[in-house]
């Protein structure tokens, strides 16, 4: 990167932090809590936005996936937004962007959300006023994780993987049965889904991030291990596929783009710009920064305003 880049990079985060939503607080690594008045605002549209965008100097020793994993990220997500960093052997003293803010996707609000093309999941509690958000890993293009309503049916540690037959086949040393240890794909903890899915840890971190299941979700191990404990049997599972999603922050609009990851978006800035169109917004954006965003796809939050929404709008 550029040294203007990175003063550029040290600004927004100033920014950011001066104008962040009070609506929500973090706490520890991956938990928000948000106030009454966004709680009664989680079912509009556009939703509200949390967390920050960060930076981060590299240090000798660092790769992307090290550092990916310390700020709960997925190594996509990272490596998206530092493009042209290597992720192997990153320079020494190079300013990252953490991309740790996100746009909350169009949903219920409520018990175990996951947004495939971001790779994340979000887990709602709304008796406290709570949210927790992990990366995750997600079916690879010929084994895609389906969209759809779950629940979660069973809890198991230490989980045994019966391989069914059509995996067996793909592997170069076919098992019916991994017990488990270290071997064990499932990990440690594993949260059993209607319709023979499941969310589980793994056996390899560097996965996170990545499309490299039969259709389950993984989470790193320290991550799957807290989120184990404290999601229950029969919490809802929404599983969406947001490549776009369009939030609000201090009345003004943004907008957050993934990748397409399994091409089901036919004309994104199409879609996109229709949709702004039917919420009344289309005179109140930047119509050449959402092009830009939906072409970079960086996942990080864009501002798009040109007139800020009131707050009848937002209704």
């Amino acid at each position: 990167m550029t040294e203007c880049f990175k003063k550029i990079s040290v600004f927004l985060v100033f920014l950011i932090l001066l104008f962040a939503e009070p609506g929500f607080s973090a706490d520890s690594k991956g938990l928000y809590y948000y106030n009454q008045k966004i709680k009664n605002n989680l079912t509009k549209f556009p939703t509200p936005m949390i967390g920050e965008i960060k930076v981060y100097k590299i240090r000798k020793t660092d790769t992307l996936l090290d550092i990916a994993r310390s700020f709960s990220l997925g190594f996509a997500e990272l490596k998206i937004c530092n493009s042209g960093v290597d992720p192997w052997i990153p320079p020494e003293d190079e300013i990252l962007v953490i991309p740790s803010e996100w746009i909350l996707p169009e949903c219920s609000f409520k018990g175990i959300v996951i947004n495939i093309p971001e790779m994340r999941l979000y887990y709602f509690i709304p008796k406290t006023n709570s949210l927790y958000t992990f990366p995750i890993g997600l079916g690879m293009e010929d084994w895609q994780t389906p969209k759809g309503k779950f629940k979660v049916t069973g809890k198991k540690e230490n989980p045994t993987w019966y391989v069914p037959k059509s995996i067996r086949s793909t592997m170069e040393e076919p098992k019916t049965v991994v017990p488990p240890g270290p071997d064990n794909p499932l990990g440690k903890y594993f949260l059993s889904l209607s319709r023979g899915y499941g969310i589980h840890g793994t056996n390899s971190p560097w996965s996170i991030g990545r499309l490299t299941t039969h259709g389950c979700i993984r989470l790193y191990p320290e991550d799957m291990e807290f989120f184990y404990r404290i999601a229950n049997v029969g919490t809802t599972v929404e599983i969406l596929y947001q490549p776009v999603k369009i939030g609000i922050k201090n009345n003004k609009l943004y907008i957050e783009v993934y990748n397409d990851i399994y091409g089901v978006v036919k004309n994104p800035v199409k879609e996109t710009i229709s949709l702004l169109g039917k919420l009344g917004y289309i005179d109140k954006v930047d119509i050449e920064k959402i092009k830009s965003a939906l072409e970079e796809k960086s996942g990080l939050p864009v501002c798009i305003s040109v007139v800020p929404a009131t707050t009848s709008e937002k209704k």
